[in-house]
């Protein structure tokens, strides 16, 4: 029973790792990306807040798929992911175009915290 225990806790730590360096990776890279689109409306404060909801968009459709099932895990992070982009079109105000390049951004900053949390918790 304790093995169950002690990778259940490495999983949950994993995913508290991920989620948090996804959450500061997305607001520097949004930022970033804010910049090179040259968003009109790109305050610092404005731009790290945007990149902060859209990782918490992105992260929290897929984690919530454990409690409201959808049919497909996929599908939980494809949706997450098209919400993600809508939040940063949203809050930036911007054209599609812009809204895109500010979105790589944060997909790049998306699969880094992933990267960097395999790294960090393997063996």
């Amino acid at each position: 029973m304790g093995g169950i225990a002690i990778a259940v806790s490495e999983l949950l730590w994993a995913l508290w790792l991920a989620a948090v360096l996804a959450v500061v990776l997305s607001g520097f890279f949004v930022w970033i990306g804010a910049k090179i689109a040259r968003v009109e409306k790109s305050s610092f404060w404005r731009v790290v807040l945007t990149g902060i909801g859209a990782a918490w968009i992105c992260w929290m459709v897929p984690l919530n798929n454990f409690l409201v099932p959808l049919r497909d895990t996929g599908l939980a992070l494809i949706i997450g992911i098209i919400l993600s982009f809508f939040v940063i079109k949203g809050a930036l105000e911007t054209s599609i175009r812009k809204a895109l390049l500010v979105w790589t951004f944060h997909l790049i900053a998306q699969v880094l915290a992933i990267v960097i949390t395999l790294f960090a918790s393997a063996r």
